[in-house]
């Protein structure tokens, strides 16, 4: 059986709930991206950015990663550790109070 690569789900908060987490601090709404490929850091991060434009219309602005993933890198997008993330997933998104 081959096992899939790389999955998503969308996320969306309409409201903060009083929750002191980076995503809460950081994100709107955004996609949940699962991959474990060896692809380069960069080149992941750009390839679901794209992803999100084509999924949603929107234009990313942050991404998070969990801190074991995360190199510092210049992309389309910012990109944060944080230990809310699982290892292999990215979280790319709108900041909040961006349109």
């Amino acid at each position: 059986m081959k096992r899939k690569t790389s999955s998503s789900i969308l996320l969306s908060r309409e409201h903060d709930a009083g929750g002191g987490s980076k995503m809460a601090k950081f994100l709107t709404e955004g996609v949940l991206y699962y991959d474990d490929k060896k692809d380069s850091f960069q080149e992941k991060v750009e390839r679901y950015a794209q992803k999100f434009i084509e999924k949603t219309k929107i234009r990313p602005t942050v991404c998070l990663v969990h801190e074991s993933d995360f190199e510092e890198i210049k992309a389309s997008v910012e990109v944060h550790s944080t230990i809310n993330i699982l290892p292999n997933h990215l979280l790319i998104g709108r900041k909040r109070n961006e349109r």
